[in-house]
């Protein structure tokens, strides 16, 4: 990898802190893997006006006379801008680039413009609503990069949408940051919105009530989504709600048993994450979240009512042989050779090395044609 060492992540999806998720996360924790390889990670996203960091922000460059901030908080710089990809060429130029869920092809497009070698990486399915000239996206509209994806699922949906391969790499995970020691027993469900399944979660608990549930905030929620919410949690007694946690040992130290009844899921990363301290998971039957799952739970039809996932969280939760036995299949699939923090950085790494020598290749590069989303 000698010659690539600022290595840029796009994305349109706002970067910490303002949103917690899946691909914000694994961004955050593949910079700091790459600053102990010796490389100079840096990140391109959007600037959400939606919370406070936002607001700050935008005050702070109207000031200056800015449409480009950047901060260096999280131990790399972040560039943040609302129409990011438009900026590519206001930053200091990358050796390479790992262009993200969000705004992809435009990305790839202005990055081609300045000779930078490019992969794709799917962590979502974003792809399937890109259009071009008002139709929908054809493969030969596609930038001509080599494609990766976070599961089997989604790279089978890029493949028969496009009929194009791409190379298989989970999210990447610091096991540390999430194997604990584990001293409470709770039921947990993380990000109590529709699309993780909230009212799924809701009902199980109800019908539950000698089981004690924490529900941990993720995403931020809306007043009306917030009050809701509570209103509904108050007729629950056996249900906590706790404020959004950046260090997740804190949840799975008081975690047996993590509720996952996600409705859409390209991955699952709270899953992998609990596996880490033994933790088994019951699941949705949906997306890439079987492969995160893997022998490690219990995997539920989605479609299934809140009795079947009741009826499989008491099995889990009173079945002390079941228990163990998928407790040791969650810590052993934590350390399946996929997840394996260094193999998926060679594999990324490589695949920058091929985009790179292949722009050497060529005298010019031609920039790809403008592909926007419907």
């Amino acid at each position: 990898m000698i010659g690539l060492v600022r290595v840029l992540f796009t994305s349109s999806i706002p970067h910490l802190p303002q949103i917690y998720g899946g691909l914000n996360t694994h961004t955050h924790e593949f910079c700091l893997e790459l600053i102990k390889r010796g490389h100079q990670p840096s990140v391109l996203t959007r600037l959400s006006y939606g919370n406070s960091f936002g607001v700050r922000t935008l005050l702070r460059d109207r000031t200056r006379g800015r449409r480009l901030s950047v901060d260096h908080d999280l131990g790399y710089p972040v560039f943040r801008a609302r129409k990011p990809w438009t900026m590519v060429d206001a930053i200091p130029r990358p050796d390479a680039a790992i262009l993200q869920d969000g705004r992809l092809p435009q990305y790839a497009a202005a990055l081609s413009g300045l000779g930078v070698p490019a992969i794709g990486y799917f962590h979502g399915l974003d792809f399937e609503d890109w259009t071009f000239d008002g139709r929908p996206a054809q493969t030969a509209d596609l930038p001509p990069i080599e494609y990766f994806a976070n599961s089997e699922y989604t790279a089978g949906r890029f493949s028969r949408r496009y009929r194009m391969a791409a190379h298989i790499v989970p999210p990447i995970f610091r096991s540390e940051l999430y194997r604990t020691e584990r001293a409470g027993r709770n039921a947990v469900f993380i990000n109590p919105v529709r699309e993780k399944g909230v009212d799924l979660a809701l009902a199980v608990a109800a019908l539950c009530p000698e089981i004690p549930f924490l529900f941990v905030k993720g995403w931020p929620l809306d007043v009306d989504s917030r009050w809701r919410l509570l209103r509904r949690l108050w007729r629950l007694p056996n249900v906590r709600l706790l404020e959004r946690r950046t260090n997740m040992r804190e949840i799975f130290r008081n975690c047996h048993v993590l509720l996952v009844p996600s409705q859409r899921e390209s991955w699952g990363r709270v899953a992998s994450e609990a596996h880490f301290s033994g933790i088994p998971v019951i699941g949705s039957d949906i997306g890439g979240l079987p492969e995160a799952i893997g022998p490690g739970g219990l995997i539920i039809d989605p479609g299934a009512p809140p009795e079947v996932w009741a009826a499989a969280l008491r099995q889990l939760w009173f079945d002390d042989e079941l228990y163990q036995t998928k407790s040791c299949a969650a810590q052993t699939y934590s350390q399946r050779p996929q997840l394996n923090t260094e193999r998926q950085l060679d594999l990324l790494l490589a695949g920058l090395a091929r985009a790179a020598a292949a722009s050497r290749k060529t005298s010019s590069i031609a920039p790809a044609r403008e592909v926007t989303r419907a």
